[in-house]
């Protein structure tokens, strides 16, 4: 009867434990409807949220037409309720839910322009001093098949 009761007993234990954790990102910006990328994925607007599965590095990218893209590799440490073997009774035994938020704020800043002409005056110098180039000693002779 005891060993009934103490398989009840653990059975109720494990069946009630929820310990889910929810991990997820929140991308902030100075600059609002940056598009954010994580790891090449987007993921929205900032301020974005997006879930996330592990604890490692992470590619965090935000671009606006008007601003330079700002690109971050950012380390995220697991906490110590996901080493073994605290991870197994937080997975099945915490009777709580955990919630882990990682915040990461960016300070985008305006693009410089570049004015036309002054785009077409430096092509035409870099033209100007292709032509001036003196000849190769041996040209390149192409492969015969």
């Amino acid at each position: 009867m005891r060993v009934w009761l103490l398989a009840a007993g653990l059975a109720l234990i494990a069946g009630s434990g929820c310990g889910t954790v929810n991990r997820r990102f929140v991308i902030e910006s100075n600059v609002p409807n940056a598009q954010v990328y994580i790891n090449n994925r987007s993921v929205g607007a900032a301020p974005a949220h997006s879930a996330f599965e592990y604890y490692g590095y992470y590619n965090i990218e935000l671009v606006h037409p008007d601003y330079q893209r700002e690109t971050k590799r950012v380390h995220v440490k697991a906490p110590w309720y996901a080493y073994p073997p605290f991870d197994f009774f937080v997975d099945v035994l915490w009777p709580f839910g955990i919630e882990d938020v990682r915040r990461y704020n960016f300070e985008l800043t305006p693009a410089v322009r570049t004015d036309p002409g002054d785009l077409i005056n430096t092509a035409e110098e870099l033209r100007t001093r292709g032509w001036n180039l003196p000849p190769a000693e041996q040209p390149a002779t192409p492969r015969e098949r």
